[in-house]
Parts: structure tokens; sequence; C-alpha cells
């Protein structure tokens, strides 16, 4: 849609995940030929998932008769025993770890095949998820590492499900962006609840330069010095964002789509929804009339938001 330099999974450009790229060989072999072929069990990729300090089994099948030796490229991040299994030790998502199985014969001769591994979040393994590309891509950006310890180890969790906060979703958005929207923020006044000593100080303080956000507004209808980082984001308010920051970049047009029955025309996020279905960021509730502007946003929707647009 509006693509500013990433590029997406199943793409053999720029940093993008390497989903779909890597092809187990041996695939097929001719009548009386050997063959040795490392099975996708993972419906539509060519490559295996193993979460974070869990296993994945691999499965094979051959017509070749000898010593079957597993070797894994980066043991570090996926390791592998002689029985074909996958343990995960290291989030890594946007570089495969190589495995490969070599069967050696009698007189020394050797027919091998390998495919790509990832390690991914224990809670984000479903390829079949809406949500599945979209975290792994946004983990590949840097956008987020999933939930943290308290002493900011990466947990393996992301947790699609759960609530996304107002600090959260302006700290993905920051993370993305703030590469190509760079406005000083030497200038922006400081919210009485935005502490400077909080993983989302800068990326607010960056929003608000940029203008994606202005914080609350008071009854009067300006800006109450209030921003409500824990709050949790709605969709409205997303998309808003979104939309804000593609703004600045010169990429806020939209055609004219059917309006939600719950987006009543005048409100902020009115235009902001327009311009996401105009772009495939968002079809609403499936099978409804209905966007949910006011319903919280999960995690999950906030990043496949952010994937779609880029």
């Amino acid at each position: 849609m509006c693509s500013i330099g990433y590029a997406h999974p199943a793409s053999a450009a720029g940093n993008a995940l390497w989903i779909g790229l890597e092809q187990s060989p041996a695939a097929t072999a001719a009548d009386g030929e050997d063959y040795f072929r490392i099975h996708n069990t993972l419906s539509g990729y060519a490559c295996v998932f193993t979460p974070l300090n869990g296993t994945f089994q691999l499965t094979w099948d051959t017509n070749v008769e000898g010593t079957l030796k597993f070797t894994s490229s980066s043991p570090e991040i996926i390791s592998v025993d002689q029985n074909g299994l996958l343990t995960g030790h290291k989030l890594e998502v946007n570089n495969p770890t190589y495995i490969k199985g070599t069967i050696t014969r009698a007189d020394g001769t050797t027919i091998s095949s390998s495919l790509a591994a990832f390690c991914t979040f224990i809670d984000v393994m479903n390829t079949m998820e809406y949500y599945f590309i979209p975290v792994l891509w946004a983990y590949g950006q840097k956008v987020t590492s999933g939930y943290t310890d308290s002493n900011g180890n990466e947990t393996g969790y992301f947790k699609p499900n759960e609530s996304c906060t107002r600090g959260q979703v302006v700290t993905f958005l920051y993370r993305y962006f703030w590469r190509f929207l760079t406005e000083d923020t030497s200038s922006v006044q400081d919210f009485t609840d935005v502490k400077t000593d909080t993983y989302y100080y800068d990326a607010v303080k960056w929003a608000v330069a940029n203008g994606i956000t202005t914080g609350y507004m008071g009854k009067d209808g300006k800006p109450n010095g209030k921003f409500g980082p824990n709050d949790t984001c709605t969709r409205a308010q997303v998309v808003t964002f979104l939309y804000r920051a593609y703004t600045q970049l010169g990429y806020g047009d939209f055609s004219d789509v059917p309006d939600f029955s719950d987006v009543r025309p005048g409100s902020y996020y009115y235009f902001a929804v327009k311009w996401a279905v105009s772009h495939n960021i968002t079809t609403g509730y499936t099978g409804t009339d209905k966007f949910g502007p006011d319903d919280k946003c999960t995690r999950a929707q906030v990043v496949t938001f952010l994937f779609r647009a880029q």
C-alpha cells in the first residue's frame, strides 16, 4: 500500500523474514534414485518453527541405508539431537537456522537434506492465526521483543490476545517510524502522567512532535495535559494514530468506502477508519457491518494493523 523501505515476509528483498524462501532439497526422486527428504510438516511454509525453550520433532523418509546425523548451523539458537528433535534456545525470526541431515552409506558416500528453522514466541506457533506473520515481522523489525521479565530478559511470550495500552501502541509506532518521522521533540511539553523513567517516555514525546497524538482533551476541547499511557488503547485510537503517521509521510489518501454502522460521521476517527479500510488494513469484524471503534485493541491486532499498513 504505502511501502517506505521495508520488505514484506516471503520477499527476498531487504531485511525481510525468510518465511517461505527456504526449500527442502530432494523433494522428489525418479524411479531407482536414492532420496532423503526431511518433511516440512507446516502446510504453506517451507520451514519449521520451534518455540523458545520448547521442541519440534522433525520427520523424514528415505530409501538409503546408512548412519544418519543431524547438525544445526546455529545451535545456540536452535539445537538438534540425533533423533531429529529441535530445541529453541533464543528468539530469532529474521534469520534462519539451517538444520541439515546427512546419511552416510557403508561405502562412505553421503546424501543430505536440509530446511530452515526459526525460534519464535511460545504463544505464537499456529501458522493459521491471522497475526502469525505480523507478529514475527514486528519482532524482526524490532517493533516488539514480546514480554520481558523484571530484569529485561525476553520471556518468549508475546501475549497476542492481551489488551494493548496507549503507551505500548505509541512505542510500537515509534520503533517503526522514527527513521521516517524525525521532528525535534525538545519543545514538546511533558504530560503530567508520563514520567521520564518510563519505557514509553521518548515514544510519547515523538508522537506529539510528529502530530500523531495530542493526548486527552478536556471538556473545553483543549488538551488537558494527560496522555493515559496505561489506559487500554481502542481500535479507533490505533487506526487514528496510524492514519496520522502515514498522512505525515504523504500517504493519507483514501477512497470512498461504505461506512460501518458504528462509525459515525464527524467522529475523530471517521476518516482514519475509511483510510484503513481503503488500504486493506482492516475490514472490520468478520460477517458484520461493524468496526468496534470503542473495543479494546489487542496486541495481535495492533501489530497486524501496522504490518498491513507498511
